[in-house]
């Protein structure tokens, strides 16, 4: 597939939440554990890639540093989210209900996550059929 389609494809996971509305409506908790299951699959998917990736553009000697930057960016969001997500439910159940308004926070996280797909799509990423080495130019 390309590591670039790969990074395009684990992008938009979040899709797949656009269907936890209906099922949250319909009262169908084992949809959205089935929701919640699929959109999982793809985060070592992403993760395996972009680490590798990282690795290989990366200096060796800074590689270090490099990795502990991105690692505490994305760890440092993970409370941020889960703080937003919950007062975004917590709005929108006051404002529409429970059941409307976790469907809601539900479907506005799934859209946070796509939200990188239109970066990933404007560079040369998307056009990456392998790899880069360790010695060679970048393949985009």
């Amino acid at each position: 597939m390309g590591a670039g389609p790969v990074l395009l494809a684990t992008a938009t996971a979040g899709i797949v939440w656009a269907a936890a509305p209906p099922a949250l409506a319909t009262g169908s908790s084992a949809v959205v554990i089935a929701i919640a299951f699929v959109s999982a699959l793809w985060l070592p998917v992403w993760n395996i890639t972009v680490i590798t990736l990282r690795q290989l553009i990366t200096p060796p000697h800074i590689l270090g540093r490099v990795h502990a930057t991105a690692r505490t960016i994305n760890l440092c969001t993970i409370p941020v989210g889960a703080v937003a997500g919950g007062l975004l439910a917590g709005w929108a159940s006051d404002a529409w209900g429970e059941d409307t308004g976790l469907a809601a926070a539900l479907a506005a996280a799934g859209l946070v996550t796509v939200g990188g797909l239109p970066f990933l799509l404007r560079g040369e990423i998307r056009h990456m059929q392998r790899l880069p080495s360790a010695e060679g130019p970048l393949p985009w």
